[in-house]
């Protein structure tokens, strides 16, 4: 009675945000969407980390938190001819059955990639449950510097097993993607992360350079963004170093920066690998109204296949 008594004088105050963290509100399998070929599948919204510039901290798309009709989203997704699934969260290694997940998206004949903050698959232990291990390793790796970590995942301690799981995926022939987020806290050492990187893991990984986007927990932390012009001005620094060292760097589309701000790394660009030839959903994404164009971009030769900026970022600035 004690416990339902603090609950009832406490619930009234949680935000929405916190609600949902709480009470996932799932999606329903028949509604799964595609985009440019990959399936995002979320199995949770939990997280073992509390980024402040977390954007899957709320309900998105996607969302499957049932066992069964997880693997029915398994189905659905090879039915629909996707290529490629992205399994994600909150942080989906929380998941008890993962490894029964992923040797159905092996066997439907998919690509797995697995998108997690490598705390908890950091030990060659860990994978042994998996009769059949993913493609890719998605992981989060913001910093070189453990004494940043609390700012940046809001979880110290955590360093050592970072390294580790990339190690261990590299062990277990997993193919590494870091994804680097650059925000206003770390922006300054994103110009060396290249030879850090080289140096720590070797070349065979891949880094991706994100940029914090404004939603989510970013649009109540907006310090955390940064602007657009010092965010170019860092991964243009951090593109050239990886060039130099043989590492594979790729800007990202949702969460990076339009091609125009770097005009000379084309290239690093996910969004450059797009065609003319966009399906239905593409279009959608491409009219998302999470994003702003200016009237400019209408003579832009990159148009048809750019997003754009982020409304409240242009709002902000």
């Amino acid at each position: 009675e004690d416990i339902a008594s603090r609950v009832r004088a406490n619930e009234g105050a949680l935000t929405r945000a916190a609600l949902v963290r709480l009470f996932e509100v799932p999606g329903k399998v028949e509604d799964l969407q595609m985009s440019w070929g990959a399936v995002p599948l979320r199995l949770t919204l939990r997280c073992n980390e509390n980024c402040p510039f977390c954007s899957a901290s709320h309900a998105g798309s996607n969302l499957i938190t049932e066992r069964d009709r997880m693997h029915e989203a398994i189905d659905k997704a090879a039915a629909m001819g996707a290529k490629l699934m992205l399994v994600t969260g909150g942080e989906p290694t929380l998941i008890p059955w993962l490894n029964e997940l992923v040797e159905h998206i092996r066997k439907a004949g998919m690509r797995c990639r697995i998108e997690t903050n490598g705390v908890i698959p950091s030990s060659p232990e860990y994978w042994q449950a998996f009769a059949k291990l993913p493609d890719e390793l998605f992981m989060s790796f913001h910093t070189q510097h453990p004494e940043r970590l609390p700012a940046l995942t809001g979880l110290s301690g955590t360093f050592e097993r970072k390294l580790a799981c990339v190690r261990t995926a590299q062990s277990l022939g997993i193919h590494v993607i870091l994804n680097v987020v650059a925000t206003s806290v770390n922006l300054d050492e994103i110009g060396q992360m290249p030879a850090f990187v080289a140096k720590t893991f070797g070349t065979d990984v891949e880094v991706m350079f994100s940029v914090a986007a404004p939603l989510q927990r970013a649009a109540a932390n907006f310090a955390v963004v940064p602007r657009a012009s010092l965010a170019a001005a860092a991964l243009g620094e951090a593109l050239v170093a990886a060039k130099t060292l043989g590492l594979r760097a790729v800007v990202p589309d949702v969460c990076g920066l339009p091609r125009c701000v770097l005009p000379d790394h084309l290239g690093a660009f996910a969004a450059q690998e797009r065609k003319e030839a966009l399906t239905d959903q593409d279009r959608r994404d491409l009219s998302s109204p999470d994003h702003v164009k200016a009237p400019g971009c209408q003579v832009c030769v990159h148009d048809a296949t750019c997003l754009g900026i982020w409304r409240q970022y242009a709002d902000n600035y």
